[in-house]
């Protein structure tokens, strides 16, 4: 996911993101799941807002524009 500048180096400081190999010094940051715990354990509610932040960060205005008209 590629979140907002200011809030990479928090994301980082928790041990379920990491900076990914190709993409991380272009600022997008990855979550591992497994570290998260069980699958059951996982708070998908926070998954859904990281991932919905990256894609209006890097969707087309058009597109985000549609997602608040819903």
């Amino acid at each position: 996911m590629l979140p907002d500048a200011a809030e990479r180096p928090a994301l980082l400081g928790d041990e379920r993101f990491y900076d990914p190999a190709y993409l991380g010094p272009s600022g997008w940051v990855g979550l591992d799941l497994r570290a998260c715990g069980a699958p059951e354990e996982v708070d998908w509610q926070e998954v859904a807002e990281l991932v919905d932040a990256s894609y209006r960060l890097t969707a087309p205005a058009r597109l985000v524009r549609e997602l608040d008209t819903d």
